[in-house]
């Protein structure tokens, strides 16, 4: 049967064997088999059995053939000649009912004949087979489809076959008006030319390419390109749909193009663009599916193969490149570049970690710091910004930032960057290499050693951090944050953890927040034991009793006997642990990271040496910040200054709960005690806001004054006992005077109400040397204010503004306005301040300190006085004193201008002092009035304030609101008639 099957082939294969057996017999066979079938039909010596080898096509034997050599069998017949038939067994014919019937040809004899036939007729008469239509190769004979020729020359020469590829296929993508396509293309080797084969795979017949395509030739000599492609008719409808997938050519291309533009992006981003391509559009979870699967088609989303991808022979070539800071430091100061340069790096596998500095911006940063004894850093990590898991880590200057002009943000901390690494990883390690590295090239730049200097170190509490700034800042406190505190920061809930996230296993748990661990320690059993572990574990540090001594003074508390050592909260911002302003609601350094760092770079996911090159790019951008901005980086203010968003009473600062130190001051809500060293205490209320309980949240009608209840006194000495108490029965007494009994640490809410109600300022030299500063005598840190959040926050408050009103170093009629920033001119927050004239201002507050001169009686007052005595209005005089107005002022000023700033004064006294004054006074005997700019409001509390403080009458309708107008003198008087203190004022 075989042999009948295949009587005209020369080799029978196995594939003919598995076509045919199926057809005749009804099953499939297999290779196996067919090879014993083979073997029989060479045992019968019907053939010879030989094996092929497919690469290189020879033929071996079968026995010489290696057992692994993938074979194809194949039994080989011998020849046949053409004219003889193959003798088939004949059936004799039978006759009848039950006759059978003629045998059928079979179908290897049926293609015989016909085959035969065909060799036999004349060729030329044959008739030519055609191809199917729109399918295989078009013949020889036809047409080239490529009837569309245009050449230009290049007006700028391509770089290499790259270049010249990228803009023939973006030329081709959009050749087709309204469409963007999607082209593929392949290179052509030809001597002194570029050339590259394009074709279109948007449409239905350009993805069996048989659609639109064609070829560009870029000559390298003549700068010629030849484009050969065939018509745009080629192409088919692109809004028809494919029938394995909704989405239209159209629809596809332009979310391939999107996705392309835009790494950040949402499937509703995609769903809008579908929606606007095409009618009928999937569901959102086939769109969210399709996007899944089309990530990997940004050019910068590198596959995730392994960690280890980027190798230590990349890393020494970046470092080649970009140089050391060994090679640098050997020059001098004024030779260092702004650029970017390798320190110190762990190379561990495991490990790794490259450490990048600017030498300019590190020796720029430390040089300007106003207070290098006591230095406060800042470090953390931010990911997402380099492909695979690299982690970017960053560490930092703290400082403040005092300006007059800012408002509300007058007091806030700054970030100042000094260097940066790459890790694979956060660790100990890692952390550790960037802290040496830094401590080393510190100390060479710009002769500071961190490893002393550095008093506090602001962190996320990640293990590896906490080993490494133990290590490498031993005289450091560890800050901790209220945002990271109380869990705001708390990482979203994920479907799997990874590996990472277990071995941060006590990060996430500090992240959670305080009231989490409790919660959760809470219900176990037994609950105090396991919250108080908890606690100790992750957010308490201890401090031995001679580390307690030494440092804080204290000798004994309550609880010694059974904890041996004192536990300090690392959010703990008193004023014996941390310098004043040090706390922070949330880290300066994450602002930055947002705000700077990532906003600057722009993308995320970048390779390694574009990241580098981004960060090169950045540090540089930050140098010529800090080099325009000029000054030093302080930590205190140079001098006392009002700030007048928590001077002067606000909605604002009602609906954050606080009290402005206007109302403290004039309600004088407030008690006193001196300790007869020249230091004053004051103590306050924390705030007369009150709390509405159903809006949850604090009320924004502001307290009345006279409903403001008084301190009690004895209240600024008891808590004063409290802070300076080294023991702790003189805790326990100092508390009991406050009211909270004889035992009163066994009643917790009772002394936590008592320490939230009450505030302690301290004047003096007792509050000098917690702000850490060697030398100088800056009024600004004799000021202290204890058991406030504010304080310690920005280092200046209310209650810190109450005590400088009260030693007169600053005034509440006093501001300090920028001029008008002009066109061309420095902007408004780089112009030195200038006063202005507010209602009640004593002018004695502008002189300067020193000059007798301005604390002697001016002629013009006793002109002033000697007019107003002559004309019975010497009740008035305080008014006018303290606007400094002259006479002759009194008779140039139009009556309206002088019931704006007279608004006390009633209108008829007004008129009759103005036309006694011009009748009293020689024409043109005193300077003329020139009004400039500036009408502001002020509440007559403030003019009762003043005039208690300068001691002059208060006047019946001092709590009016007035406006004031800001004016300048332009005198035309003799030289003679004025003194040269009032020439040197005007």
């Amino acid at each position: 049967m075989l042999l009948q099957e295949f009587q005209h082939q020369e080799t029978i294969t196995v594939t003919n064997v598995n076509t045919a057996l199926p057809r005749r017999l009804g099953f499939r066979s297999n290779v196996d088999g067919i090879r014993r079938l083979f073997d029989l039909a060479h045992a019968c010596a019907a053939g010879t059995v030989e094996g092929t080898r497919e690469r290189p096509r020879l033929r071996l034997s079968l026995a010489t053939m290696p057992q692994q050599a993938r074979v194809r069998f194949g039994l080989h017949l011998p020849a046949v000649p053409p004219a003889s038939e193959p003798v088939v067994p004949v059936v004799p014919a039978m006759c009848g009912a039950g006759k059978r019937a003629a045998p059928k040809a079979e179908p290897a004899l049926q293609r015989a004949k016909a085959k035969a036939k065909s060799a036999a007729a004349p060729k030329e008469n044959a008739p030519k087979k055609k191809n199917a239509a729109g399918a295989g190769r078009p013949s020889s004979s036809q047409e080239s489809p490529y009837t569309v020729n245009s050449s230009y020359d290049a007006e700028v020469p391509f770089a290499d076959q790259e270049a010249f590829m990228k803009f023939e296929k973006a030329w081709a993508a959009t050749h087709v008006p309204g469409q963007h396509l999607n082209i593929r293309h392949q290179y052509v080797s030809q001597a002194g030319h570029h050339k590259v084969i394009l074709w279109c795979n948007s449409c239905g017949p350009c993805k069996k390419k048989q659609g639109w395509r064609g070829y560009s030739a870029y000559n390298l000599e003549s700068k010629e390109v030849n484009r050969t492609y065939t018509p745009i008719s080629k192409h088919t409808d692109f809004s028809a749909q494919k029938a394995w997938t909704p989405l239209t050519a159209k629809t596809e291309n332009a979310l391939k193009e999107f996705m392309k533009s835009n790494l950040r992006h949402t499937t509703q981003d995609l769903v809008a663009i579908v929606e606007k391509n095409q009618e009928e559009r999937p569901s959102d979870s086939w769109i969210g599916t399709w996007r899944k699967n089309h990530l990997k088609l940004h050019p910068d989303r590198a596959v995730r193969l392994s960690k280890c991808k980027w190798v230590k022979s990349d890393w020494e070539q970046l470092r080649r490149d970009y140089g050391r800071m060994e090679e640098l430091l050997q020059a001098p100061p004024a030779e260092w570049p702004s650029s970017l340069k390798f320190g110190d790096c762990s190379e561990d596998p495991k490990e790794t970690c490259m450490t990048l500095c600017n030498p300019a911006l590190l020796h720029e940063t430390l040089s300007r710091l106003s207070n290098k004894e006591y230095i406060k850093l800042c470090g953390d990590g931010t990911f997402r910004l380099a492909t695979e898991e690299w982690v970017l880590l960053t560490v930092g200057a703290l400082t403040k930032h005092y300006s007059v002009s800012d408002g509300v943000y007058a007091f806030r901390t700054t970030f100042s960057p000094l260097m940066f690494a790459l890790a694979n990883k956060e660790s100990d390690v890692s952390y550790g290499t960037l802290f040496d590295s830094l401590i080393s090239c510190a100390k060479a730049v710009a002769g500071v050693d961190l490893r002393e200097a550095v008093g506090q170190y602001h962190a996320d509490l990640h293990s590896g951090e906490e080993k490494a700034r133990r290590r490498c800042w031993p005289r450091s406190d560890r800050v901790a944050d209220f945002a990271h505190v109380i869990g705001a920061c708390k990482r979203p809930a994920r479907r799997a953890v990874r590996s990472w996230e277990k071995s941060d296993a006590q990060v996430n748990t500090w992240r959670s927040g305080l009231f989490a661990v409790m919660k959760k320690r809470a219900q176990r059993d037994p609950p105090e034991r396991a919250a108080v572990q908890a606690l100790q574990r992750h957010y308490l540090t201890p401090c031995s009793p001679r580390e307690a001594n030494d440092r804080f003074g204290v000798q004994s508390w309550p609880g010694q006997t059974s904890h041996k050592n004192l536990l300090l909260a690392d959010w703990w911002h008193g004023a014996e642990r941390l310098q004043p302003g040090s706390a922070s609601g949330t880290q300066a350094q994450e602002s930055w990271h947002v705000h700077k760092l990532k906003k600057r770079l722009g993308r995320l996911h970048q390779p390694i040496d574009a990241l580098v090159s981004a960060l090169q790019s950045f540090m540089q951008s930050r140098l010529k910040d800090l080099q325009a901005r000029g000054g030093v980086l302080p930590d205190v203010p140079v001098e006392p200054f009002p700030d007048k968003y928590v001077l002067h009473d606000s909605a604002r600062l009602t609906l954050e709960g606080r009290t402005s130190a206007h109302q403290y001051f004039r309600t004088r809500s407030m008690d006193l005690w001196s300790d007869g060293e020249d230091t004053t205490y004051y103590a306050m209320r924390r705030t007369y806001a009150t709390f509405d309980q159903e809006a949850k949240g604090w009320s924004a009608v502001r307290t009345p004054d006279e409903q403001i209840q008084q301190v009690r006194p004895g209240t600024a000495q008891a808590l004063a006992r409290l802070v300076l108490a080294t023991q702790g029965t003189c805790l326990e007494q100092a508390l009991s005077d406050l009211g909270l009994g004889p035992s009163p640490l066994q009643d917790l809410n009772a002394l936590l109400k008592c320490m939230s109600t009450h505030v302690l300022v301290v004047q003096g030299p007792a509050a000098t040397k917690h702000w850490r500063r060697v030398g100088g005598n800056n009024p600004h840190t004799q000021i202290l204010c204890l058991f406030c959040d504010s304080f310690g926050i920005a280092g200046s408050c209310e209650h810190a503004h109450v005590a400088l009103l009260h030693s007169k170093q600053i005034s509440l009629t006093r501001a300090e306005m920028p001029r008008r920033a002009l066109k061309g001119v420095a902007p408004l927050c780089d112009q030195e301040p200038v006063p202005i004239i507010l209602p009640g201002a004593a002018r004695a507050s502008h002189d300067r300190p020193g000059d007798e001169s301005s604390r002697t009686p001016k002629r013009r007052d006793q002109r002033l006085l000697g007019f107003l005595a002559a004309h019975d209005f010497l009740k008035w005089a305080p008014l006018l004193q303290a606007e400094e107005l002259t006479v002759d002022q009194l008779a140039s000023i139009p009556l309206a201008q002088l019931k704006a700033i007279l608004p006390q004064v009633p209108a008829g006294t007004l008129c009759t002092i103005a036309d006694a004054a011009g009748s009293w006074s020689p024409q043109k005997a005193g300077p003329q009035l020139t009004v400039v700019h500036a009408e502001t409001a002020l509440k007559g509390e403030a003019l009762e304030d003043q005039y208690a403080v300068e001691g002059l009458d208060k006047p019946a309708n001092a709590s009016d609101s007035v406006s004031a107008l800001t004016f300048c003198l332009c005198s035309d008087v003799a030289s003679e008639e004025r003194s040269d203190s009032e020439k040197e004022e005007q």
